[in-house]
């Protein structure tokens, strides 16, 4: 496992670039997920009664028709979804699972077992094939598991799943009150924060750009508290708050080049996303979540890998030490 960042190259000295999902300033109600833990089977693949899912993308908070990810504001969708390709990903026979849960509202099994890109383990999803389920259909935006919630703050990045904490742009998507929306909106939201929203995210400063027209948010270099969220890793078995840890870089290579880490990175369907809370007056952060980045088709009834995209910058820098392994 490689260190996941999530933040701009001026705080960090070793970084990933953070590629945020676009999003329309509208709040997306996230589904119940009822994750529910099970042993790592080997059921046979049934038959019979085989069954599709469509997981229909949820209500926006305000208004009543549906929205793109990637749509203006206010735009509905009419046009049908273009049909999505099965996903493709490295494979893997579920016997060698470690562990495993059945996520009933999706229709799908996910999985941690030995990766199939680097050393160490890797995230799988499949089809809950043992529960009828021949295709599911995810919108981006579904939440898929949890990073880690337990963990400790530190002013440095430390180990190889550290999370940085840094906003760089106001449309970033943040998890607040149960909804994915953008960070302004969250900050807009909070009725507990003070008036003045140039302070209401802990360790950034919002700000109105002249030049641009347009707001800002930048991290507050004078801000003394640690940045980098660092995971416990020895904090009992894996399970669904803790699955996204396990997320490798599917778009990296040994010997790629920059332009063709570029153009793999759409092979990682996965985005680390904060959840966020007020605490002491201010919008802060209290542990990360992995949704998709992206509309997902899954027939694979046997497991796939599913990726995070770490960053160029952090891949050089491990070239660089001669680690890339």
């Amino acid at each position: 496992m490689r260190l996941l960042m999530a933040a701009v190259a001026m705080v960090m000295a070793v970084g990933a670039d953070r590629t945020p999902l676009s999003f329309s300033h509208h709040a997306l109600r996230m589904p119940t997920l009822n994750l529910v833990s099970s042993s790592c089977r080997s059921a046979p693949i049934p038959t019979l009664q085989l069954r599709r899912v469509h997981v229909a993308r949820p209500c926006p908070r305000v208004g009543g028709c549906k929205l793109m990810m990637n749509m203006e504001v206010g735009e509905e969708e009419e046009e049908e979804e273009e049909e999505i390709e099965p996903y493709v990903g490295p494979s893997e026979v579920q016997d060698k699972m470690k562990f495993g849960c059945f996520v009933q509202d999706l229709g799908i099994e996910i999985f941690v077992g030995p990766s199939k890109v680097c050393h160490g383990m890797g995230l799988y999803v499949a089809v809950a094939a043992s529960e009828h389920v021949a295709q599911v259909t995810l919108p981006a935006g579904t939440l898929i598991s949890g990073y880690s919630k337990e963990g400790s703050w530190s002013v440095a990045s430390q180990g190889d799943k550290a999370v940085a904490y840094a906003f760089d742009r106001p449309d970033t998507l943040v998890v607040y009150e149960r909804e994915l929306m953008s960070l302004i909106d969250a900050a807009g939201s909070a009725a507990e924060l003070s008036d003045n929203i140039t302070e209401a995210v802990a360790g950034h400063n919002i700000f109105f750009d002249e030049g641009d027209q347009d707001l800002k948010v930048e991290p507050d270099v004078n801000w003394a508290q640690g940045r980098f969220f660092v995971p416990l890793e020895d904090g009992g078995p894996a399970g669904p708050t803790n699955f996204g840890m396990f997320a490798n870089d599917l778009a990296f290579e040994q010997g790629i080049s920059q332009e063709k880490y570029a153009s793999n990175t759409n092979k990682n369907i996965l985005q680390l996303v904060w959840r966020m809370a007020v605490q002491e007056g201010k919008l802060a952060p209290t542990w990360p979540v992995v949704f998709l980045n992206q509309p997902v088709c899954l027939q694979n009834a046997e497991p796939m890998e599913i990726g995070l995209t770490y960053g160029w910058r952090y891949w050089e820098n491990l070239q660089s030490k001669g680690d890339a392994s």
